[in-house]
């Protein structure tokens, strides 16, 4: 477990970073979602140096069961990848986000 949460931290801390519009927490053995992530991306984005830190989030080949009730907060995120996941997708949540464009399930 300790080897997952140091990859998820990896990953996050990289995209940050880097600047880079994609977050890629994919194959991450992910059980529920960090909501620390979605405070990072609120917060980096809202910065003048990266405006659109994550267009597109990759959650694919985890064993998520739900979304956290943050995922709305991230107002700019266009693309999300939910695909081989253990979970039913409360739509409500994805609708409100604004910018959301594509959604892979």
């Amino acid at each position: 477990m300790a080897d997952a949460v140091a990859k998820v931290a990896r990953r996050v801390n990289d995209t940050v970073e880097e600047g880079k519009d994609s977050l890629d927490l994919s194959n991450c053995k992910l059980m529920n979602f960090p909501d620390g992530v979605f405070k990072v991306l609120k917060s980096v984005a809202e910065s003048i140096h990266v405006v659109m830190l994550a267009d597109n989030l990759d959650l694919h080949c985890n064993v998520l069961t739900k979304l956290p009730d943050a995922v709305a907060d991230v107002e700019h995120l266009k693309n999300i990848d939910l695909a081989n996941n253990s979970f039913s997708i409360p739509v409500e949540r994805l609708s409100a986000m604004p910018a959301l464009k594509w959604i892979n399930v």
